[in-house]
């Protein structure tokens, strides 16, 4: 099997509190309206999208480590409520950058910045001749541009974390007993799953 190095770029909209596994709950969106001013409301803006299946396979298996990962949307809740759809994070090369992302509200811009070497040796666990693993592909942090950005996000001020989870199952290649990158064939699409969260705390000027 051969994991792309995945330096993502995207700093989805929100920062990630803390690293997650696709199984991780997304933490509550909350919003409450700031006491220091009436005209903005303050609250945690929280950004998942999830791929799993053939279409999570099909982003290990790429050759193409500059492949951008697919996700069929993100969803986006807290002050402000919404999807990207399709939802795209760039590969490596991009681990610093403005990138926007269109929703029904308004264009978001952000500015990223991934963590040096963030991309980590999955975790394997052996049962029969299939390798099962979990691994982190990349995290960093984030702020949000509201003067480039349009709509709702025009008014939206924050900073946060961000970070992408796997896991998935790969078969023993013939002759080879321990696992690891080079000793495993493809991800299999059952059980296969690929995890964007961020979380932020933002100000929306209402």
């Amino acid at each position: 099997m051969r994991l792309r190095t995945l330096a993502v770029a995207a700093a989805l909209l929100v920062p990630l509190a803390a690293a997650c596994s696709s199984s991780s709950s997304s933490p509550a969106a909350t919003a409450t309206h700031s006491s220091a001013s009436p005209s903005a409301m303050t609250g945690t803006e929280t950004l998942k999208a999830v791929v799993t299946g053939s279409a999570a396979a099909a982003n290990f298996n790429s050759s193409n480590n500059n492949a951008p990962l697919m996700f069929p949307q993100a969803s986006l809740t807290g002050p402000v409520v919404t999807v990207i759809k399709p939802f795209v994070l760039k590969g490596s090369g991009n681990e610093a950058g403005t990138v926007t992302w269109t929703t029904p509200d308004g264009t978001i811009a952000i500015y990223h910045s991934a963590v040096a070497n963030s991309n980590v040796q999955p975790v394997y666990t052996k049962k029969g001749d299939v390798c099962y693993f979990k691994a982190l592909f990349g995290n960093g942090t984030f702020h949000y541009v509201p003067a480039s950005s349009t709509g709702k996000w025009a008014s939206v001020t924050g900073s946060g974390k961000y970070s992408i989870n796997a896991v998935g199952a790969s078969p023993l290649n013939a002759g080879k007993t321990t696992c690891s990158n080079n000793n495993t064939g493809n991800v299999m699409s059952s059980g296969a799953a690929i995890t964007f969260l961020a979380v932020a705390p933002v100000t929306v000027k209402t």
